[in-house]
């Protein structure tokens, strides 16, 4: 890890999450310009998309579905549909299984999906099976046939299309929920798992900086250690994220577009649209750094 980022630990370490202090919000603004996203696609007034670009795959991201998935509008079409977690309240049996339906369902020919920190039974180690009353691991297997073709990533990538797409569960700690981990090592273990060469990058917490300040004067919940391997590193054309509603957006530093398509706002109610991204398959971003 290298000596700027041991700093900016230093100076902004907090248990929960970041607050934001003078010191913070200007290092926020030098290290994560708001930019507009590359690859974001807007709907006219009909609702109605514009044609894809030739070499390009279309991509329809949603998250934080939070069983609120059959309240939500018909999901604009595309070629890769993404679920950035948190599609279930608590990870109840029936909530999993009838969001893995739901997604199974829909008409996009791939479609991929990651665990957020509400999706309890997901994680085997975070969760007592006599919580459910059933065993998570066993959950878990029936979840994923339930998908029935559908993708579940959990620290792992695939290629669709021409572009790697590498997913991880992991947020800071936030509370008592599942896939959460320390800031600092704990955290930044994890990240250094992502393999060069990704092209969209989909965790269930943000960076810091990008799509993540809380509502109610809370901070930010960002993590800085995923901040620098996005910025420094893996430099992916797309980093997908939700956990925290209220960022609901897109932005880019010119090399990456953060996107953040939070469906549920902070009431749990699944207002926001779907983001819809046309991602070139041309050469990958490139790394400049290593950590």
């Amino acid at each position: 890890m290298s000596s700027s980022t041991l700093l900016y630990e230093d100076r902004f370490k907090a248990t929960r999450q970041y607050k934001a202090t003078g010191d913070y919000e200007r290092f926020v603004r030098s290290s994560a310009h708001s930019e507009t996203p590359r690859f974001v696609v807007a709907a006219d007034e009909s609702g109605e998309y514009p044609s894809k670009p030739a070499d390009h795959v279309r991509v329809v991201c949603i998250s934080d579905t939070h069983s609120a998935h059959l309240m939500m509008s018909p999901l604009p079409a595309g070629d890769i549909l993404i679920h950035a977690g948190d599609f279930s309240k608590i990870g109840k049996r029936s909530e999993v299984l009838d969001f893995a339906k739901w997604f199974a369902s829909q008409t996009h020919p791939h479609k991929v999906v990651i665990a957020g920190n509400h999706d309890l039974t997901l994680d085997a180690v975070r969760c007592d099976a006599e919580e459910f009353d059933e065993d998570p691991r066993a959950l878990k297997a029936d979840f994923v046939s339930a998908l029935d073709g559908a993708v579940y990533l959990e620290d792992e990538a695939i290629e669709i299309d021409g572009l790697t797409i590498y997913g991880s569960p992991w947020t800071p700690v936030y509370g008592d929920w599942a896939f959460m981990l320390g800031r600092g090592e704990p955290s930044l273990d994890k990240w250094r798992n992502i393999p060069d060469g990704v092209d969209i990058l989909v965790t269930h917490g943000p960076p810091l900086g990008r799509h993540d300040l809380c509502a109610w004067g809370e901070g930010r919940a960002g993590c800085i250690d995923l901040l620098y391997q996005v910025q420094q590193r893996i430099r992916p054309k797309v980093h997908v994220f939700g956990h925290i509603h209220e960022g609901y957006g897109a932005s880019s530093d010119g090399v990456t577009d953060f996107v953040n398509p939070s469906t549920c706002n902070l009431a749990y109610r699944p207002d926001n649209h779907p983001i819809v991204l046309d991602v070139p398959t041309s050469a990958k971003n490139g790394n400049v750094a290593s950590s």
